[in-house]
């Protein structure tokens, strides 16, 4: 009896166990499922529509222009050679000083030079008493050639005698000038006034006779207040191009634009490239800049050599209604935009017109005040339903560029 009363309780004990084992997976089961279908609640509770931003259609004045690249150059450079070989006893320069017109830069060994000035010299003295006593001469024997005293012959030796000794005095004159030049050229000066931006020697360097010739600068000085950029421009822009026109420069080292005007224009076209150079103004005037969260200001920010971008304004078309150029999109014969009307996206075939830099005329198929979609455009079609960015992925971009500016 008590084995079978033993046996229903381990009975019941194995059952019970299992009935709650049971009864546990059943709740797990009756909770995922729950939690899956409060996921698939806030799932479908999501906007998945695209995401677009849009702007403002709307009127800009717009300037028909060109964009070039060229090289910053100083307007005005010199280079300082020596016309005469020697030593250089002293050097008054470096690379980055500011220099007047007329500023000694260097000074050669000039001993030589003296000695042969001395010589020259000399040489005058000596033809000038030789020119008195065939003076005297030559007086002498015309008195007595007009007495019948003398020959024509024996007077004519004495005249030609007179005039070889008045040569000899110039001469020995010019002789004294060139070695005296010599001397001047001794002392190097500044041609003009600038800054000496290159400086090939040092004091104790020797001065080749292939110097002497001009084949190897001093140094070379440059007007850094005033730079220039040279560019071609293409044939076909020619009946708008005149001295004085505005363009706007900017360098990679700086994010600032800077104001240029053509100043010269070529008279003739590259044979291979048809194009004309012309020449753009820069004045290299101070800037400031914020570096490190500091604000300081760069003084001559345009350096010889940058490689510069040019936007060159030809001429004015007023007051256009105009979108950015990267909304309009040109694809299969056809050029459109996509607007935003009412949570849709809608296609509009469009006319554009000129492009001034990053803007773009359009001439037919758009309105002032009408939405236009200007980023998410190249992912929708048309009739889809989106909805708009409450602020543009770029709005950081921008402010850090407003900052540095």
């Amino acid at each position: 009896m008590v084995k079978k009363l033993v046996s229903v309780v381990i009975s019941l004990g194995i059952f019970g166990s299992i009935g709650l084992l049971v009864y546990s997976n059943v709740q797990k089961g009756i909770m995922k499922k729950k939690e899956k279908e409060e996921h698939q609640l806030k799932l479908s509770k999501i906007d998945r529509r695209m995401m677009v931003a849009t702007d403002t259609v709307k009127r800009e004045n717009l300037s028909f222009s060109i964009n070039s690249t060229g090289t910053i150059a100083s307007e005005t450079q010199m280079t300082v050679f020596s016309m005469i070989p020697g030593e250089i006893r002293s050097l008054k320069v470096k690379e980055g000083d500011d220099v007047k017109k007329g500023d000694i830069i260097a000074r050669l060994d000039a001993g030589k030079i003296a000695l042969n000035y001395n010589q020259a010299r000399a040489g005058l003295s000596q033809a000038k008493l030789n020119l008195q006593n065939m003076e005297v001469n030559y007086k002498r024997m015309k008195t007595l050639y007009d007495e019948k005293a003398i020959s024509k012959s024996e007077f004519e030796k004495i005249d030609i005698g007179y005039k070889v000794a008045q040569q000899q005095v110039k001469m020995a004159s010019a002789s004294v000038s060139l070695v005296s030049s010599s001397w001047s050229d001794a002392t190097l000066k500044a041609p003009m006034g600038g800054t000496v931006i290159v400086k090939n020697v040092e004091e104790g360097d020797l001065m080749s006779s292939a110097q002497a010739m001009k084949n190897s600068p001093l140094v070379v000085i440059a007007d850094l207040d005033t730079m220039k950029v040279e560019f071609h421009v293409r044939e076909q822009f020619i009946p708008w191009l005149h001295k004085g026109l505005t363009a706007k420069i900017k360098v990679d080292a700086w994010e600032h634009e800077f104001d240029g005007k053509v100043e010269k224009i070529g008279e003739f076209l590259d044979p291979v490239t048809r194009t004309l150079k012309t020449t753009v103004l820069i004045q290299n005037k101070p800037i400031s800049y914020i570096l490190d969260g500091k604000k300081i200001e760069i003084k001559r920010p345009l350096k010889i050599g940058m490689f510069a971008r040019i936007n060159l304004k030809l001429s004015s078309k007023g007051n256009k209604i105009a979108v950015p150029s990267d909304a309009v999109i040109s694809r299969g014969g056809f050029t459109y935009v996509f607007t935003y009307e009412n949570g849709l996206a809608r296609r509009k075939i469009v006319k554009p017109g000129m492009v001034d830099n990053s803007i773009t005329e359009i001439r037919e198929g758009l309105k002032e005040g009408e939405q236009i979609i200007t980023i998410g455009h190249r992912a929708v079609f048309d009739g889809q339903s989106v909805r708009l960015m409450k602020t543009s992925p770029f709005t950081h971009i921008k402010q850090k560029e407003m900052v540095k500016k």
